[in-house]
């Protein structure tokens, strides 16, 4: 598991043995990297020390920040570690202040997120941010730490134990995003790949813990919420970058007044390829989703690249909420005289199914009982996918949160699935299709 020496600027000899799991964190050349670790993986050695000292040790007056989620685990974790690793190259070490000046002039300083406020407004090169799943990360990266890299083009490295689905859970699974490939990564790596501890201890701790403890604690699985409505949805069955196979395009569409949504896909055989994700958030209007809706998939130049054609030859339908013809979201028109009056066909029920009836059909298109998924959603359909994993039911009810605001993709979802792959015909009475 542990690869020979590999030559670093620091340590004993100017050499420290990694695993090839470390070795792939550390040698990476991506900008940000997000690492969910097992357990003792080694993620003070084999990670945050080696990128630090790649940055400060490489030229002078570098500013390098190790974050713990507070500053007591910033001295617990980390700090005798930093001493006997860079001693030998600083000028002075401060105990009270856990910050060590190197002889060339760079400053490593540990600090904890806690007391995040305190790195705003200042130049950085590298931070790493570590135990990341009890750090608020909306704060610490987002308002703190991504401006102090921007001046000196620094680096971030996040490397933590997965603790459900949280903040954490949401970079790692950002990093993976298309859009972001070209200066993020993301790894996961269980307690045995770090080479710290042996197979009999983790078979152990498989005994003495409960799976979805053992799984996360030891695995770095990002285990689910319980109560998940979408429960059999797993992101390395479900996701693929699926193509556009030319063939008609199908948007479920949830009207809603704060945002509306719309999933867009194909279906090929007996499944359905989820390939794009509309949402309008600020003009929240039926009105404007048609025009989107058009700019994007129709006319004589759509602007969205992944369509095969690329010549608007694509026929469009859309699978509203049932209700849209009662009611408007900014119109005296009803919605589905304005989507028709956009050209587009409708296909709907003369009602919406029962929920429960649309989160089982979701469902067995998600998984089957015969162990078939049939349901592909395309990477880029972000939205969906968090909705997908995140939508759970009330505590102690069968009834959908609403508050959290991911059924309105799933209802987008569910009201195509439905007309499309219904799992009896009974009770879908499908309508005239408009402008087929």
């Amino acid at each position: 598991m542990t690869e020979p020496a590999v030559r670093t600027p620091f340590g004993a000899g100017g050499k420290i043995r990694l695993s090839k799991p470390q070795s792939r964190i550390v040698r990476s050349s991506k900008r940000f990297k997000v690492a969910a670790c097992g357990r003792r993986f080694g993620k003070t050695m084999g990670v945050a020390i080696p990128e630090i000292a790649r940055v400060v040790l490489k030229a002078p007056k570098r500013r390098g920040v190790y974050i713990a989620p507070t500053i007591q685990q910033a001295r617990d974790i980390a700090w005798d570690t930093f001493k006997e690793v860079f001693g030998p190259y600083a000028r002075k070490i401060n105990e009270s202040r856990l910050e060590i000046r190197l002889k060339n002039g760079s400053l490593i300083r540990l600090r904890g997120a806690e007391a995040i406020e305190r790195l705003r407004g200042q130049s950085l090169d590298i931070v790493v941010l570590d135990e990341c799943a009890d750090i608020d990360l909306e704060t610490a990266w987002n308002e703190v730490l991504r401006p102090a890299l921007s001046d000196r083009l620094g680096i971030a490295i996040f490397i933590g134990t997965p603790k459900g689905r949280n903040a954490f859970y949401k970079m790692w699974t950002s990093a993976q995003s298309p859009e972001k490939e070209a200066d993020w990564e993301a790894f996961q790596y269980t307690t045995l790949d770090g080479g710290n501890v042996p197979q009999s201890e983790v078979e152990a701790a498989r005994r003495d813990l409960d799976p979805r403890q053992y799984k996360q604690e030891y695995e770095a699985s990002f285990e689910t919420l319980e109560g998940r409505i979408y429960y059999a949805f797993d992101r390395k069955f479900n996701v693929a970058p699926v193509e556009d196979n030319g063939g008609d395009l199908l948007v479920g569409m949830d009207f809603n007044v704060a945002a509306l949504w719309s999933v867009v896909g194909q279906k090929v055989g007996d499944s359905l390829h989820v390939l794009d994700e509309v949402v309008i958030k600020f003009d929240a209007s039926t009105e404007a989703m048609a025009e989107e809706l058009k700019r994007r998939y129709t006319g004589d130049r759509p602007t969205s690249a992944w369509l095969k054609d690329g010549k608007g030859r694509h026929r469009l339908y859309v699978y509203p909420d049932a209700s849209g013809g009662n009611r408007s979201t900014a119109s005296t028109k009803t919605n589905f005289d304005i989507l028709r009056q956009h050209g587009f066909g409708l296909r709907h029920p003369n009602a919406n199914p029962a929920v429960v009836d649309r989160i089982n059909t979701v469902n067995r298109l998600i998984l089957a009982a015969d162990g078939v998924r049939r349901l592909i959603v395309h990477p880029r359909c972000t939205g969906l996918i968090e909705a997908l994993e995140g939508h759970t039911y009330k505590e102690g009810t069968s009834d959908p949160d609403k508050k959290s605001g991911l059924d309105h993709p799933n209802d987008a979802l569910g009201y195509l699935i439905c007309e499309e792959f219904p799992i009896t015909a009974k009770g879908y009475s499908r309508v005239a299709v408009v402008g087929a």
